[in-house]
Formats: C-alpha cells, structure tokens, sequence
C-alpha cells in the first residue's frame, strides 16, 4: 500500500547528537499539559530501557524542521533515542507521542516508530539506519492518522530514498522498500501511559522483488500478510540485516 506517497527532504544541518540531559525538554505550557507531557515522557522512557541500554544523549536536529517548513510533531520537540542490545542498535523516535500541545490531546499520534540493526554503528546520526527511521518518523508527523491505518491494516509497506542502505536492498533509484508495524517477537507492541496504550512501530527492509511481490496482485494486505509470514519464519525476521537474502523464490 503506497501512501507515503509525498516524502520530506532532511534539513541540511542534518542531526546532531545532543549532549543536553535528555530528560523533559522546556515547553511553555499550562500546569495540565506539563503533567501530561511528563508522564507521557516518563512512560515511554521506562518502556525504552526494557529493550537495552539507551544512550544518555538523544538525536535531535540542529534546527528543527518544523521552523522551515517541515511537519510538526506534538510539542515541536522532535528527537530520537539509541537503545543498545547485545548484538545489535535499535533507533526509536521519541516524541510522536506527547501530547498536543495547543488542544490538550493525550498521546498525540499515539505511535513511535523504531529499527533495529544487528553490528554496531560508528557514526549513528549520520547512518542509513537513522535515516530511514528519521523518514518514516516525519512521514508520520506529515500525515497524520497512522495509528489508524496500523489498526486497520496491521501492516503497511511503502517506498522511501534511502541512498546509503545496503546495495541489496536498493533499486536503481536508490530507494528501498519497507514495512512498518511488522509484529517483531523480540519488541513488544508498544506500552501503556496513564492516558492510553502507544503503538511502537518496527520498520524493516524489503528487498525490491519482495515489495514487488506485495504489489504484483489487486490484494495488497492479503500479499503483505504473506511476506511478513515468510519473513517472521527466517532467523532474522523484523531485524535490518545488510545481506539478508530474499524470502521470494
């Protein structure tokens, strides 16, 4: 299902990684909001500590795109944490899920999005990982309601530039092909916040004969859930491998 049809270009400052306590950021807001923002902030870093090791320092952009034309998250505040396993590096979005600032709406997109990369990483801000969860973190911002789409579809698979992944999985236009939701056994749902449940989102890549596969017949979703079970049957699943080989035969 190819709804991601518009893509964000990345601001050319880039990211940085932030050297600030990574705790709750200053926001102006009213004694409710800051509560809910707090708690929010601290569930969803409770949850994040369960998966491995999180690095003190977030990633956050060194102006934020929202100032210069790109989507807006809940409290503006946009960043991303590294959460370190044994033999491997998951990047997750931290921030989707505050609450709307202006409305005093809970959970804002009430989803976080994350990769995980089996190796190890030597400059993450500046990786294909981090790019690849940057995108898919702004495209859910831009567009909005995916938790929705996720609800209904459990999976969607999609199309982004990604030009530094790994050769195997890019086209002639240097981009791949993912699919986002996929039901990792190794990370859980999502967690719970006093004001809801928020989805975490597992992004993986797609060689291009297997996003071809998905989209090689009029059923779509019925296509998607096959491949996911082809891929959940492999020993690396959800995980971004660089030489992963093809499920399709």
């Amino acid at each position: 299902m190819k709804w991601l049809d518009k893509l964000l270009g990345r601001n050319n400052e880039g990211p940085i990684e932030d050297d600030l306590n990574p705790s709750i950021p200053e926001v102006k807001a009213d004694p409710e909001t800051e509560a809910m923002l707090q708690a929010t902030y601290e569930a969803r870093d409770a949850f994040y500590k369960t998966l491995g090791k999180v690095d003190s320092d977030v990633i956050a952009p060194l102006i934020n795109p929202a100032f210069m034309g790109g989507p807006s998250w809940p409290t503006l505040r946009q960043a991303w944490k590294v959460i370190r396993r044994p033999e491997s590096i998951i990047i997750a979005s931290d921030g989707l899920s505050d609450p709307f600032e202006d409305e005093k709406i809970p959970l804002g997109f009430r989803v976080e999005v994350c990769a995980e990369m089996v190796g190890t990483i030597e400059n993450i801000a500046g990786s294909w990982l981090f790019d690849l969860v940057h995108q898919v973190s702004q495209n859910v911002a831009y567009h909005g309601g995916f938790d929705q789409l996720i609800e209904r579809y459990e999976t969607v698979s999609t199309i982004l530039p990604i030009p530094e992944a790994p050769s195997l999985f890019r086209n002639e236009k240097d981009e791949v092909g993912l699919i986002i939701g996929f039901p990792a056994k190794t990370i859980p749902k999502g967690f719970e916040t006093p004001f809801g449940f928020v989805k975490l989102l597992v992004v993986t890549l797609l060689h291009p004969d297997e996003l071809a596969f998905i989209e090689s017949g009029e059923e779509m979703e019925i296509l998607r859930k096959q491949l996911v079970e082809k891929l959940q049957k492999t020993k690396t699943a959800h995980l971004c491998v660089t030489d992963r080989l093809s499920v399709i035969e």
